[in-house]
């Protein structure tokens, strides 16, 4: 794309670092408007105060090392408390940007990957899922950290610039079905209590048979890899839907 400057990969390359989040953002400027945009460059990774800079300072283009510096991004980790005992790369990379020059609107850029359903089977269990939960807490954390900064703070501890006017939350947010509804809705109340009791048993996979009818438990039937519960073969077309 030669009629954009490219900011290079944004990400961390030292995975034995605390804060990696396997994360990554590519941003493109179109080149006849880079000089009414500005980066954030953040005050504690540079040694000197928080300030905008312009594109034109900055590394690019696209090249095959990671092409901006670290000082461009802030590169978040997940509290480990949020996800249980296990310790996930879960996190946020968080820029500024500043268009229309000096002086001009302040946007804040945020790629999010929140936590995913580590057992199908234990977001079967009753009441609300616990990974649902982890979701809810880890954005809180984020939208909280975006607050902090249009409060005049910065994530990291460095300084900020003014408050921005806007912000963009994107990347994979890891969103589910509640699946206990869903199976619910699919096979009915019986078939709901039985693949709680399976997963309560072991964790042998379950597998959802339906011809694609709707309705409340209306043709759907659910069956373990294990068979210990026979139901028919399915017919030609089900979908199968397997953890």
């Amino acid at each position: 794309l030669p009629d954009h400057w490219s900011s290079g990969m944004m990400v961390r390359t030292d995975t034995a670092e605390d804060g990696f989040t396997a994360l990554g953002s590519i941003y493109l400027v179109r080149r006849s408007a880079m000089q009414l945009v500005r980066l954030w460059r953040w005050k504690e990774a540079e040694g000197a105060a928080g300030a905008f800079e312009s594109l034109r300072a900055a590394d690019g283009p696209l090249v095959p090392q990671p092409g901006l510096p670290p000082r461009h991004c802030r590169h978040e980790r997940f509290p480990r408390h949020l996800y249980g005992s296990t310790w996930s790369r879960k996190g946020y990379l968080l820029t500024r940007w500043q268009l229309g020059g000096g002086g001009g609107a302040v946007l804040d850029l945020v790629n999010v990957h929140n936590f995913h359903d580590e057992s199908n089977l234990a977001a079967l269990a009753a009441g609300a899922s616990t990974y649902a939960s982890c979701r809810q807490q880890a954005l809180s954390l984020v939208t909280a950290a975006l607050l902090g900064l249009r409060g005049g703070g910065a994530a990291g501890g460095g300084a900020a610039p003014a408050p921005a006017s806007a912000a963009f939350l994107f990347g994979d947010f890891n969103f589910r079905l509640d699946l206990a509804h869903a199976v619910s809705l699919l096979c009915g109340a019986e078939g709901l209590q039985r693949a709680r009791a399976v997963a309560a048993a072991d964790a042998t996979p379950l597998r959802l048979e339906t011809s694609g009818g709707s309705g409340e438990g209306g043709d759907g039937y659910l069956s373990s890899s294990s068979r210990s519960s026979r139901a028919p073969a399915p017919s030609q077309g089900q979908r199968r839907v397997r953890e």
